[in-house]
């Protein structure tokens, strides 16, 4: 098995700082995507350091832009800011909560109908604790969302940090 490598030891190899090859992560997603532990660190493999070195000859030695070491490593048809897998599963998962609430709310406006309507006063009970119910899952649902949508965002946040120091974009 390719021996992997820390975020830490691929920084010692280098000599470049942790935010900056997370920011090469993003300016080149088709060669420097690292492998995640289950608990999210990077692990890297000699190929991922190899193209950082790469880079760096690029950029250092031949003074090429952010553009043209894209186009010289094959990475012209990426876009940057392209969404992540992650990020894409997540609005997938957020789409779906909506389509959820969707249902749930056209229940609630049912379930409402017949509340106004010549209900008997022991079935408005009933309904009203139906509703309450609803609105109860409506928010756990709501409060799930939020929170992956954070989740994201904030680990997205912290790993893109802005662009490294002395190199262009």
């Amino acid at each position: 098995m390719d021996k992997r490598f820390t975020m830490a030891e691929v920084c010692r190899i280098t000599g470049l700082a942790a935010h900056t090859i997370r920011y090469y992560e993003t300016q080149f997603p088709r060669c420097l995507t690292a492998e995640r532990t289950s608990g999210g660190h990077r692990k890297y493999r000699q190929e991922h350091i190899d193209v950082l070195r790469r880079i760096m000859q690029l950029a250092r030695s031949e003074g090429k832009s952010l553009r043209e070491i894209r186009e010289a490593l094959g990475e012209s048809g990426c876009d940057a800011l392209r969404p992540t897998d992650e990020v894409s599963q997540t609005l997938s998962l957020v789409l779906q909560n909506l389509q959820e609430l969707n249902t749930r709310n056209a229940r609630l406006d049912k379930l409402i109908t017949l509340l106004l309507g010549e209900t008997a006063p022991p079935h408005r009970e009933t309904l009203l604790s139906q509703i309450d119910a609803a609105r109860q899952d409506t928010r756990a649902t709501l409060d799930d969302s939020r929170r992956a949508l954070l989740e994201i965002g904030m680990r997205e946040l912290l790993e893109s940090d802005d662009e490294p120091d002395g190199h262009e974009h």
